[in-house]
């Protein structure tokens, strides 16, 4: 047993917990005991619906991550006010590309990036796409992801604001000799 066992959570709640045992815990005062029913991958979906509507964002970002959440209900969880519970449903395994898709212009970075990363992880010709769109918010994110190779990092650079190239020079991806001919030709 650990020092902080049940400190946050439950010390009945283990991976064998039956999804009797998880209703029962769901209705708990204790956010983080419903939180790990949240997570628990014995959580029903009758349950996930029932703690998606939590007052507390955190069971509801973990109801996004859980396996067993369901597309509708992510479709939902899209939509909340916080964006922590956004961008679950960004990361979440089971979110639709027509989900990413509307994340993809959320005004939270955290969550674009998200919505944009996977969406990049399952396209990876999207990434000329969104060279040639011109969207800052797009650009921001290519510049700063780790798989954008060098050769569109240079593509970017053709036409982009200080910031961005500021933020191409600070990527590992990009050599040293290519910094210096940047720099040349941004000066």
């Amino acid at each position: 047993m650990g020092l902080f066992d049940g400190l946050f959570g439950s010390k009945e709640i283990d991976e064998n917990s039956s999804a009797k045992d998880l209703a029962k815990f769901a209705k708990s005062k204790d956010e983080y005991i419903r939180q790990e029913v949240a997570e628990h991958k014995n959580c029903t979906i009758e349950l996930l619906e029932l703690l998606s509507k939590d007052k507390e964002s955190t069971v509801r970002k973990y109801v996004a991550l859980n396996e067993n959440c369901t597309t509708e209900l992510l479709e939902l969880l899209s939509k909340d006010e916080e964006f922590d519970v956004r961008e679950a449903v960004a990361e979440s395994p089971n979110c639709s590309k027509e989900i990413l898709e509307v994340l993809k212009d959320d005004e939270q970075d955290w969550v674009y990036k998200a919505a944009l990363k996977k969406l990049v992880e399952l396209d990876p010709n999207l990434m000329q796409e969104l060279i040639e769109s011109g969207n800052e918010k797009y650009l921001n994110f290519l510049v700063e992801y780790s798989e954008t190779t060098e050769e569109n990092l240079l593509k970017v650079a053709k036409d982009c604001n200080h910031e961005i190239l500021e933020k191409i020079f600070n990527n590992e991806n990009i050599k040293e000799k290519s910094i210096e001919s940047l720099y040349k030709k941004h000066k």
